[in-house]
């Protein structure tokens, strides 16, 4: 089982509210404990709009294509198994 570092970006699924379907998107790692799940923040291009949008520093080195913000409010726990490299 991969374990990834925290502050990795990763691709994963990210469900839409409506309970709906699903949008691939960036993410953050804030967590892997080791076990088989993995949290992880949304990243978007979108501007910032509020307290918990972060700016990710040096997007560019981390492989991202624009100026991206973590929206540390966004959290999902997903299956290491699920995550897209």
């Amino acid at each position: 089982m991969t374990t990834y570092s925290q502050g990795a970006i990763v691709i994963v699924d990210f469900p839409f509210t409506s309970g709906g379907g699903s949008k691939r998107h960036p993410a953050l790692v804030v967590l892997d404990s080791g076990d088989a799940d993995v949290v992880v923040a949304r990243l978007t291009t979108q501007a910032k709009q509020g307290p918990h949008d972060v700016e990710v520093v040096d997007w560019a080195s981390a492989g991202l294509r624009a100026p991206t913000i973590a929206r540390l409010h966004k959290l999902l726990t997903v299956e290491n198994c699920d995550i897209r490299q």
